[in-house]
Order: structure tokens, then C-alpha cells, then sequence
């Protein structure tokens, strides 16, 4: 690399920024390494009427990368929202903002008797009601589904400290799944155990399928390396795969970080 052009280590510097992320969840399928498991298992949920998922681990080891990979797929036939809620968010507010994203148009009769219809901009929170109930979302849910599947990702749901929520968000799941509705709910949040994160699933049992993201294998984290090395169009010499398996633990964080900062170390030799 001795001979590289200022432009061209630019040009480099950017290939290896997009191929390593450290710092943020993965969306690019084509860098998104292992939990081929996972990604099955979900896509039986997404296409079984009546079932939902929750996506559950330690901190770290990928749950929002698999969610925003797996929200990336399932846009392709139908509508997708994800929603990332904070410790002042219930049960109401998560389902007014998510559904707030789901755009659409209405025709509004024109005043007079010559006047044109005019399209009006609307969301799909209006059907909602000012202070929504399960089966108001059912409602809801069941109106934007008429032409499509929606698939609702709800993560961080761990941060939601009002308890009546979980309940609630279990009564909700029931009712899709009683009434057949074609929209999946995807919980996803830090938990050793679903116990963790879903107080109120006995009561779902049947329809929430659980998927727990431990940490990721040797061949996993192998994965990683080499994908994004072969993304910046570089190569690692021989045993560096195995030293980032050892240093990383597991942790795809740790692998993306290694992998890039090795990457800026070798171009700046």
C-alpha cells in the first residue's frame, strides 16, 4: 500500500468505515455474520399467522442488529415498524409512536358542489384513539394489514418501567393471535431469561416464540473478520482471525471493533 494515492487511502478509509460497525447496530444483510439459527426461526414466526417473537440476551450480543436485519428482509413484501422505546415510554405512547411512522393518504370531499377531492396526509396512529387499549390495537393493526403483513419490532422494551405495560403488551399479543390478525410483534430486550423481559408471557405461551441470542460461536466471530477484511478489500495474515475469537468473547461489538482498528493500523503502515 506503500504506492496508494492520497485519494485512493481515502477511497480505502471509507471502504473499511462501511465494512467494521463497532458503534451501531448491523442493516446491511451482506455484512450481518451467523445466527443463521435465529434468522429461521424467525422467519417461521413471520410466516405463521397468530405467532409473535421475542428477541432476548445479554447486552451486546447482537439483538438489534438481527431485528433491524430481519425488519430489512421482511420490507421487501410487506410493511415493517421499529420502534425504540425509553424508560419514560408505556404502553400508549409506544403504540402512538410506532404507529405514527405508518404513513398513508385519504381523499377528503371538497367544499362546494364542482370541488375536487383533496388527499390528505394521514397516520395510521389516528386509528388508535387517544388512549389506546389492546384491542384498540388489534383495531388498528387490523385496518394497515388489510393489504399487507406488518411486522411491529419493539426494541429496547426492556427500558419500559411502567409494570401495567408488560401486561398489556401480553393481552395484546393474545388478541392478534385469537383473531388471526396478519401482523407479528417482535419484542426485543436485555434479559437473561424471557422471565426477564416478559413478565406476563404464561399467559402467551402459545404464541410468543423465544429466541435467545447468546454470544456467537468461533465461526461466527471468524465470520465477521473475514466478510469485513473482504469488504475493505483487504486481507488478515494468518492466526489474526483467531486472536480477535479470543479477545472478542463472543461479543460481535468486539469483533467489528478489532477487525476495523487492525484494518486502520495496516493502512496506515
Amino acid at each position: 500500500m506503500t504506492g496508494m494515492t492520497a485519494r485512493e487511502r481515502l477511497e480505502r478509509l471509507t471502504l473499511i468505515g462501511k465494512a467494521f460497525s463497532p458503534s451501531a447496530p448491523i442493516t446491511n444483510q451482506e455484512l450481518f455474520a451467523g445466527r443463521l439459527a435465529q434468522m429461521q426461526t424467525l422467519l417461521g414466526v413471520f410466516h405463521q399467522v397468530g405467532q409473535h417473537a421475542v428477541i432476548y440476551g445479554e447486552r451486546g450480543v447482537g439483538k438489534t442488529s438481527l431485528a433491524q436485519v430481519m425488519r430489512a428482509i421482511l420490507s421487501q413484501d410487506g410493511l415493517t415498524v421499529y420502534y425504540t422505546c425509553s424508560t419514560v415510554d408505556t404502553f400508549q405512547s409506544v403504540w402512538r409512536r410506532a404507529m405514527a411512522e405508518i404513513e398513508f393518504t385519504v381523499a377528503r370531499p371538497g367544499m362546494g358542489f364542482a370541488a375536487e377531492d383533496k388527499a390528505i396526509a394521514a397516520t395510521a396512529a389516528e386509528f388508535l384513539g387517544d388512549d389506546p387499549a389492546p384491542d384498540d390495537v388489534r383495531k388498528a393493526l387490523s385496518i394497515v394489514a388489510d393489504t399487507h403483513p406488518v411486522t411491529v419490532f419493539i426494541d429496547e422494551f426492556d427500558r419500559i418501567r411502567e409494570p401495567a405495560s408488560a401486561t398489556l403488551f401480553a393481552d395484546t399479543i393474545k388478541i392478534l393471535s385469537d383473531h388471526a390478525v396478519p401482523a407479528t410483534i417482535v419484542l426485543v430486550g436485555v434479559g437473561d431469561t424471557v422471565d426477564d423481559l416478559v413478565r406476563e408471557h404464561a399467559s402467551v405461551h402459545r404464541s410468543l416464540v423465544q429466541v435467545q441470542m447468546q454470544r456467537m460461536d468461533s465461526g461466527e466471530i471468524e465470520r465477521i473478520v473475514t466478510s469485513g477484511l473482504e469488504a475493505a478489500q483487504m486481507t488478515g495474515e494468518t492466526g489474526f482471525a483467531r486472536e480477535v475469537i479470543k479477545l472478542a468473547q463472543g461479543l460481535p461489538h468486539y469483533a467489528h471493533l478489532l477487525g476495523q482498528e487492525a484494518a486502520y493500523a495496516a493502512l496506515g503502515e
